[in-house]
Parts: C-alpha cells; sequence; structure tokens
C-alpha cells in the first residue's frame, strides 16, 4: 500500500488571482469572493452588474492576497516533488479564460534570481533537482542514476503549443 494512498489521486483547486497593476492603479472592485468559510473550500462568484451568485466547492480555494508560496503549500507541492522522486507521474494543470491568472500561477514574476514570486513549474523544477542531487550524494538510498522528462504546454483554441525551448 503506498504512503499517499490516504490522499486522493487529484486535488481541484480555484485562486482568485491577484490584481495586475493596472487595476490596482483603477482601484478595481473585486468581480470574485473566496469565502474562508468552510475549511477555505468555497468559492462565490457573482455577477457585478446583477449581484446573483454561485458558490462552488472544491477541494482548496485561494484568493488574490496569497502569495506563490501559500499556493505551494495549499497544493502541496513538496509532495508532489516526492511522489515525482518516487516514479509517478505528476501533472499541475492551470485551466480558465484569458487573463484569470494561469501564467501568474505557473510561472510567477519574471525574474532571474529565484526568489518568493516563483510559479509552481520553477518551484517543482528546484524541488526535483535538489531531491535528485539530494538522494545522488547519499549512498545508502540505492539511487544510481535518474531521467527526468518534463513537458510544458499551452492548450489554446485547440492547438497544442509546446512553449519550452527546443534543444539546440
Amino acid at each position: 500500500e503506498s504512503r499517499y494512498s490516504e490522499n486522493p489521486a487529484f486535488l481541484v483547486a480555484a485562486r482568485v488571482r491577484p490584481f495586475i497593476r493596472r487595476e490596482r492603479e483603477a482601484q478595481a472592485k473585486v468581480p470574485l469572493t473566496v469565502f474562508p468559510k468552510v475549511a477555505r473550500r468555497q468559492l462565490c462568484a457573482q455577477n457585478p452588474q446583477t449581484k446573483q451568485g454561485k458558490v462552488f466547492t472544491l477541494d482548496c480555494c485561494l484568493d488574490g492576497e496569497q502569495s506563490q508560496d501559500d499556493v505551494w503549500r495549499r497544493i502541496e507541492g513538496g509532495d508532489l516533488v516526492e511522489k515525482a522522486m518516487d516514479g509517478f507521474n505528476v501533472t499541475i494543470m492551470a485551466y480558465g479564460q484569458t487573463g484569470s491568472g494561469k501564467t501568474h500561477t505557473m510561472f510567477g514574476e519574471s525574474s532571474s534570481t529565484i526568489d518568493e514570486q516563483d510559479g509552481l513549474i520553477q518551484r517543482m523544477v528546484t524541488g526535483l533537482l535538489n531531491g535528485l542531487r539530494r538522494k545522488s550524494g547519499d549512498k545508502n538510498s540505492g539511487f544510481v542514476s535518474w531521467k527526468m522528462e518534463m513537458s510544458v504546454v499551452e492548450i489554446y483554441n485547440e492547438t497544442v503549443r509546446d512553449i519550452l525551448p527546443s534543444e539546440g
């Protein structure tokens, strides 16, 4: 029995993206509200014109105030790294309409340094490389060699595009 058997095979999380600079400057009103009640599992989307709303219950909800690190912890990113290190396939997927924050969540802020603004992809790769380095240095782990394959794709208008640079 796997040590992961108590965890679900997948987790459905929703994140309301933080305001972008233009919205902050315009002092925009929040079109979606995340209610922190019910173990932070409910998201209420409200139409600003009609005031009609709908409540969605998910595994985890994050609002625009939560950092990239908060997202990583809430989706249990460290556990995903460990699962990948144990040989399981791991997928992190962002889905949503244009401008909903997928790129921000997956890639974070543009920066050449590793910091708290890193997205999920940088955190996953860093975790994997650190774990492989650690296991390679442990003579008792039985870890002799490793091979890592990674795909980062964008699906837009039913077209799949590889967004990693190709080997040259």
